[in-house]
């Protein structure tokens, strides 16, 4: 009988590979942490602790982070540079007011946690100035006093006008949802669920275009990086989405994202960004309620299916 032997070298290799095999059992694949400096918020991290007076290299980047949220609209000299002037520390302090953060006007690091959270990339403040968020509380109170009520609504319309009341049932269709990494048909009903929370809640009734010639309402879609509307995505848990209000209503989410319908710590929900980019084609606002849909960050992991009283209020107030 043939005497049958395994090579050393062949050991060697069978060895090698269960010593790779035994390591990554014992030590995962990393995972992308919302605190990474390499992901599109992270280089916040290094600043922490920043305050007016000093210089610190990466403050620049800082007040084009506060720019393209709407916190710093008004001319500075520094803001192409690394000084912390007056105009900034004014620009954090607002910020801490809308998300309920010591407004001390200092980079600390509970505003650096916020600031690098994964976030919806329509502005919390418009470029007329207004918001729905506790910045704008003061001036929304004014305006509801005038008319008799106390009241005070927690939304503002800053993306367009608000659909006509003949509008109320909206045409929609999806575009590129192959583009992320979801089951077409599990990404497809996660939409369509989104659709019916806020049906629920409101008088919108929404439909499927019927064909290619009818024209739809609302868009929604995933693209990545560029793509030509004017505010390109910036890769994983950096901007998550965006969108429009009407007349044309467009829900962009970022395809490089980990989507999922069933999120862990490393993933983004999918029927939660739904959810938010659908309230801001019906015109909602961003609000500093932090368990409210419309709150502007959402977490690795979070979960936001369903439409708070905040978000209620708003789209009723809206429509009412």
């Amino acid at each position: 009988m043939a005497n049958h032997r395994t090579s050393f070298p062949s050991l060697l290799v069978l060895n090698l590979i269960l010593l790779v095999l035994f390591m990554l059992a014992i030590f995962p694949h990393p995972t992308l942490s919302q605190t990474d400096s390499t992901l599109p918020f992270g280089f916040l991290k290094k600043l922490e602790g920043c305050h007016k007076g000093e210089t610190v290299k990466g403050l620049r980047e800082a007040k084009q982070y506060l720019k393209k949220f709407g916190y710093l609209n008004v001319e500075s000299r520094h803001e192409n540079d690394d000084e912390f002037d007056d105009v900034l520390e004014s620009a954090i302090k607002t910020y801490q007011l809308n998300y309920n953060l010591e407004t001390n006007g200092i980079l600390d690091t509970p505003t650096v946690k916020q600031m690098m959270m994964p976030r919806c990339g329509v502005p919390d403040i418009a470029k007329d100035g207004t918001t729905s968020m506790k910045s704008g509380m003061k001036h929304q109170h004014h305006v509801h006093e005038k008319h008799g009520s106390l009241h005070i609504v927690s939304h503002y319309s800053f993306l367009g006008t608000k659909w006509p009341p003949e509008k109320m049932e909206l045409v929609y269709q999806f575009r590129n949802l192959s583009a992320a990494n979801v089951n077409l048909a599990t990404l497809e009903s996660a939409c369509k669920r989104a659709l019916s929370s806020w049906a629920a809640v409101s008088k919108f009734r929404f439909r499927a275009q019927a064909s290619v010639r009818e024209r739809a309402d609302i868009m929604m879609g995933f693209f990545r990086l560029s793509h030509g509307d004017g505010n390109p995505f910036d890769g994983p848990l950096g901007v998550l989405g965006h969108a429009s209000g009407p007349p044309g209503g467009q829900a962009h989410l970022d395809a490089d994202e980990n989507w999922s319908t069933n999120p862990d710590q490393s993933m983004i929900d999918v029927e939660t960004m739904c959810l938010h980019e659908l309230g801001h084609v019906l015109e909602l606002d961003h609000s500093s309620d932090t368990n409210a849909v419309m709150f502007s960050g959402i977490a690795s992991g979070q979960r936001k299916r369903t439409p708070t009283a905040d978000d209620v209020n708003g789209i009723r107030a809206l429509y009412s």
